[in-house]
């Protein structure tokens, strides 16, 4: 994540992003390691442990964790929502879930896993596929802006910004 980690800031600050939404935010390994110019974090995962656990170790006054399903839960309002490496694990139909879930939201950006060269297929929960969210079934316009998101010699991987009401026009 170490490209990850010094773009993002960047991007966040261009954006004038003020609450970040990180679903799913896991243990926060990672994002603990970034000073994020952002007023509010909101961590969301769907593991009620990990949630806690996370909480425990990281929460502040700005920064809350709760357990949320992304597909079915009604969302936090934020500016952007971070969803990354999340609906690459999931069914064709359960990110359709998540896709129109987002939609109904008060959120402005996403930032979400693509792959630009990615072939989408069908799996079940749990397997993993190079989802590219610009190809059907999701036929998202092409991100506003990407940060790359992996290292050679694995599959090019990018973190793609959309805006929300953009999104929202193609699905």
């Amino acid at each position: 994540t170490e490209g990850l980690r010094q773009s993002l800031p960047g991007l966040i600050g261009e954006l004038g992003v003020r609450t970040l939404l990180d679903l799913p935010c896991g243990d926060l390994h990672w994002m603990s390691r970034i000073e994020l110019p952002i007023e509010r974090y909101i961590g969301c995962d769907i593991v009620p442990e990990l949630v806690d656990l996370t909480r425990s170790k990281y929460g502040r006054e700005n920064r809350e964790f709760r357990t949320v399903d992304l597909c079915n839960d009604p969302l936090p309002d934020a500016d952007l929502l971070l969803c990354r490496d999340c609906l690459i694990h999931l069914s064709e139909e359960m990110n359709l879930l998540a896709i129109a879930n987002i939609l109904r939201s008060n959120i402005r950006y996403l930032l979400t896993t693509t792959y630009p060269d990615g072939k989408n297929r069908s799996i079940p929960n749990g397997d993993w596929f190079t989802l590219n969210l610009c190809a059907a079934p999701y036929n998202f316009p092409p991100p506003l802006r990407v940060l790359d998101d992996w290292v050679p010699p694995y599959t090019r991987r990018q973190i793609g910004r959309s805006e929300e009401r953009r999104v929202g026009k193609e699905c």
